[in-house]
């Protein structure tokens, strides 16, 4: 059997490894990834409607989240032009003349194999590779883990990255990125969150110690002075869970530096 290899590159901080001299791996950019310049592309995707973008001047980087119209996509200026230009195979969800050579992507054919649960472009890439017969499948710069909408979209992901295994498919994906890896292996190896609840734990019997002492307490009148005993109890609780919840932040903290 021939083999068929192909790289499905995003714009994560790991596109920067993409092994750009192999002249047997072709290259598959999406959207508007092509503002990063890369070295070459042998595929393209957009197969967003059209009618849906919210154009940006690609000098301005940064826009207000509240200025985008819900349920657009954001493009840069000139991003229809820039897919026209193309030589090379370009896929949209629709034929238009503002694309001429565009393909339709095959969303009907992709769907009768391997089902309707894609939820990101690089999902639709994915199948479409598996639909064409690649037997070596590649990712970098996809890591689908910041943002609420990414993070929805990186189990259908990895499901079809499992797919692609099953069917035999050689799966390679960026050393860096968040995809098919998990922080311990259930029940075999110890959680690294467990010191986090462990933290956690102790603020809940603080608080719940405090509680207790809280509801002990008198009410207060002029004429009747605080019990020392219990205001000692109370300011050693106050101070104890404050080291407690600090001790959570930090533990925190250092769980993200490690995973990052």
């Amino acid at each position: 059997m021939t083999e068929k290899r192909c790289c499905i590159i995003g714009t994560a901080p790991t596109y920067k490894s993409v092994p750009w001299n192999d002249p047997t791996l072709e290259m598959w950019g999406l959207n508007d990834s092509w503002l990063l310049n890369f070295p070459r592309a042998d595929r393209w995707y957009d197969i967003h409607p059209f009618g849906q973008f919210f154009y940006r001047d690609p000098a301005q980087p940064k826009i207000d989240a509240a200025d985008v119209p819900a349920g657009t996509y954001i493009r840069p200026k000139g991003h229809l032009e820039w897919l026209a230009k193309q030589s090379i195979p370009v896929y949209i969800q629709a034929a238009d003349p503002r694309v001429p050579r565009g393909i339709v992507f095959p969303k009907a054919e992709i769907e009768a194999r391997f089902g309707p649960w894609f939820d990101s472009t690089p999902s639709w890439m994915l199948g479409h590779a598996l639909l064409d017969g690649y037997t070596e499948i590649h990712v970098y710069g996809i890591h689908l883990a910041t943002e609420a909408e990414y993070i929805k979209q990186k189990p259908n992901f990895c499901y079809l990255l499992g797919v692609a295994r099953g069917m035999g498919v050689t799966v390679v994906v960026a050393k860096d990125a968040p995809l098919l890896k998990s922080s311990h292996q259930y029940a075999f190896q110890p959680d690294p969150a467990t010191p986090i609840i462990a933290a956690q734990r102790d603020v809940m019997r603080l608080k719940r110690e405090r509680q207790r002492i809280a509801a002990a307490v008198p009410p207060a009148h002029w004429w009747r002075r605080a019990d020392p005993v219990l205001s000692t109890q109370a300011a050693w609780l106050d101070a104890k869970i404050l080291d407690a919840e600090l001790s959570v932040q930090q533990l925190t903290l250092a769980k993200r530096l490690a995973a990052s």
